[in-house]
């Protein structure tokens, strides 16, 4: 898993860290029992909204979108996570993948 990088004299200013899995409820447990909180964040297509549904877009007409929106997990990220949160959640995610 590769890390954010920015130079040492620059603040992060990202918000969010999503990554995709088809397992995501499996992983978002299992951080869970970890002590990792997770979130989801846009859980529907921006079609699916609820602000668009006068455009009449029918479910499935856009399913790469509805399949994004059903795969995302955000992971913690903020500026003071540290060196070793950084690498305790990194080894969780790499274990729960390892372990199929």
């Amino acid at each position: 898993m590769q890390r954010l990088r920015r130079p040492p004299q620059s603040q992060s200013c990202h918000h969010l860290y999503v990554i995709r899995t088809r397992r995501r409820r499996a992983l978002r447990d299992y951080l869970a029992r970890q002590g990792i909180e997770t979130g989801v964040h846009y859980a529907a297509a921006l079609h699916r909204q609820p602000a668009f549904r006068w455009l009449g877009y029918p479910k499935g007409a856009f399913p790469a979108a509805e399949r994004a929106a059903r795969e995302v997990c955000s992971l913690p990220l903020h500026p003071w996570l540290t060196e070793q949160e950084v690498d305790r959640i990194t080894a969780a995610i790499a274990r729960f993948f390892e372990r199929g």
